[in-house]
């Protein structure tokens, strides 16, 4: 991994995005500048955000689970004081090859020409719109 960090440095890039952080990874990393974004694989997305978030509809009631709601306070309030984004990886096309049949391909591609789904006054005409509003909302509390 320091042939990794030091590559890095000789090429000026300051930024490193990790999916399967090892200790040795993280080791490395410590105090050479590079920024760190630690991300989890694709096929873990579904289980983390059922086990963070899940699933509500209509999205105005999206509530964090009561057992994670200290964890995500924590996690934001450590970005917030090291002034750095948390990052969310939505992918509708996911919900749309998975579900066709109740997905339609304009809602998951940013094309509807009419509302999708209504959550009260809300009209969403895409998939993400109504997964990214009650996180957000969340994440202000």
């Amino acid at each position: 991994m320091e042939y990794v960090v030091n590559l890095y440095k000789k090429y000026g890039i300051g930024k490193m995005r990790l999916f399967d952080p090892s200790l040795a990874a993280l080791q490395a990393l410590r105090g050479s500048q590079i920024r760190v974004i630690l991300g989890i694989q694709n096929e873990d997305l579904s289980n983390l955000a059922e086990l963070f978030w899940g699933l509500h509809i209509p999205p105005s009631s999206g509530a964090f689970i009561a057992d994670t709601r200290d964890v995500m306070s924590g996690i934001l309030a450590f970005l917030s004081r090291q002034g750095s984004p948390l990052l969310i990886n939505a992918y509708p096309y996911f919900a749309y090859v998975s579900d066709p049949v109740n997905v339609r391909l304009d809602y998951a591609q940013f094309t509807a020409t009419s509302p999708r789904a209504v959550d009260g006054n809300l009209n969403f005409f895409n998939l993400l719109t109504p997964w990214l509003m009650p996180f957000s909302q969340l994440c202000r509390k």
